[in-house]
């Protein structure tokens, strides 16, 4: 499963970002993109989320995993924004360009998702993110519809005047912020009411059931 996961990394994660992109995924936006991060999480799910560590080595994974997304930030942010490398090569700084697909953004991911991981909640709070957890792809979803960032995203600032304060703009961002999580939480719930009485998810547990009795039998 390592090996799978060095394979997948290399080929359609750094060398699909160094090269031209021959998987012809559009800044990731595929379901075979999809499937990569599906198999990524399902690894971290079922290897790491588990593991029952002593407390020194927890205390150790936390700051690992909080140096390893500073110190990706940092290096992205100077190579794309403030260009600090111009003789770097461009091939070498498409590796660490901001986007889906890319080494930068899957480390940042692994890097929280196993620092998440290792975090323990009271009950109360386990009990708002078991309810909020399965809808957050729900919310990745909407939120990056075509039609959705063309219509309120991009034109969110618009509606206000021009020379707001620093303060004014984070205050704006995390409003608006705080707007599409609520509504696409919204959104999602009633989506898996209406799936949950469809029997939608049956369906589907029983359809790759029985897809998987067929494969295995000819395989």
């Amino acid at each position: 499963m390592k090996k799978i996961l060095y394979f997948m990394i290399g080929i359609f994660i750094i060398w699909a970002s160094y090269f031209s992109d021959i998987f012809e995924r559009p800044s990731g936006y595929t379901p075979f993109s999809l499937l990569i991060f599906y198999i990524f999480g399902v690894y971290i799910s079922k290897y790491i989320f588990y593991h029952k560590n002593v407390t020194r080595f927890k205390i150790l994974i936390y700051f690992l995993c909080q140096i390893i997304f500073i110190a990706i930030s940092f290096i992205s942010y100077n190579i794309n924004n403030k260009n600090i490398f111009p003789k770097l090569d461009q091939k070498l700084k498409n590796v660490f360009i901001p986007r889906i697909k890319s080494l930068t953004t899957l480390l940042q991911v692994f890097s929280l998702t196993i620092f998440v991981s290792y975090l323990n909640f009271n009950r109360i709070f386990g009990k708002i993110i078991t309810f909020i957890g399965p809808l957050i792809f729900d919310v990745y979803l909407i939120h990056e519809n075509p039609i959705i960032r063309k219509i309120y995203i991009k034109t969110y600032f618009t509606k206000y005047p021009t020379g707001l304060k620093l303060y004014d703009i984070y205050c704006l961002i995390f409003k608006g912020t705080i707007y599409i999580f609520v509504i696409c939480i919204a959104v999602a719930y009633i989506r898996n009411i209406i799936f949950k009485y469809c029997y939608i998810k049956i369906f589907c547990i029983k359809s790759e059931l029985f897809i998987s009795k067929i494969l295995n039998y000819f395989i």
